[in-house]
């Protein structure tokens, strides 16, 4: 998975799911220094269309619609889970929080607080263990306001999906960090994720329409056997 948007949406995984559907449009910057990439966010519902370019300028879009995950690539549409078969790092996906991340220690209040996309934040530090076991600090910028939990909820039903396609196992110690986040949305994570513009704004569904039918490829599983 590619850690230039894999490192945004761990943590919006963990947030409540039962908050009312969510709809908008954002722009979000992703990717350790020196590999960070903008991205066009638009979400209604459980729908979510996600604009982006991969090497050499490629534009790709994500698109999850009807619980499933699409990747458009030059006029192409690709079922995600064949995509990131055939593509590999390449293919964008959007998380928020740490790839390494294995167990919860703490969330701490710090007295700073950050604008971001014109939102107001307050600081934490989350304190976790990756999956060596060593102990990990790293900053992130939580906010209340609902265009703001709405992005980390869109960016939740992406998550769900992903996991439900490639079997992805479930985090370790979830539920500690679930109830320590308190149902707040993600503006910035350490130097690797922030949200750049935010809106309410909600999208016409025609942006989350496919352009045609997916492509299938026959698996070539025990080819040669």
């Amino acid at each position: 998975m590619n850690r230039t948007w894999a490192v945004a949406g761990l943590l919006a995984a963990l947030l409540l799911p039962t908050l009312a559907p969510a709809a908008g449009t954002a722009t979000i910057e992703a990717g350790p220094e020196g590999k960070r990439k903008r991205a066009m966010l638009e979400y209604r519902g459980d729908q979510l269309r996600l604009e982006t370019q991969v090497r050499d300028g490629l534009p790709v879009v994500l698109l999850q619609r009807d619980g499933s995950l699409y990747i458009l690539a030059n006029d192409l549409v690709l079922d995600a889970e064949q995509a990131m078969a055939l593509l590999g790092q390449q293919v964008p996906i959007p998380t928020v929080g740490p790839l390494d991340f294995s167990r919860f220690i703490a969330l701490e209040p710090t007295p700073r607080t950050e604008l971001h996309a014109g939102i107001g934040g307050k600081v934490y530090l989350l304190r976790y263990a990756d999956r060596a076991g060593e102990a990990r600090a790293e900053e992130m910028v939580m906010s209340t306001d609902p265009r703001a939990v709405e992005l980390s909820r869109a960016l939740l039903a992406v998550g769900d999906t992903l996991r439900r396609s490639t079997e992805v196992p479930a985090v370790p110690d979830e539920a500690r960090l679930r109830a320590a986040l308190q149902g707040q949305g993600v503006l910035r994570f350490g130097r690797d994720f922030r949200v750049l513009a935010l809106s309410a704004q909600s999208p016409p569904p025609a942006r989350f329409e496919l352009p045609s039918m997916p492509l299938r490829f026959p698996s070539f599983e025990g080819f040669g056997r």
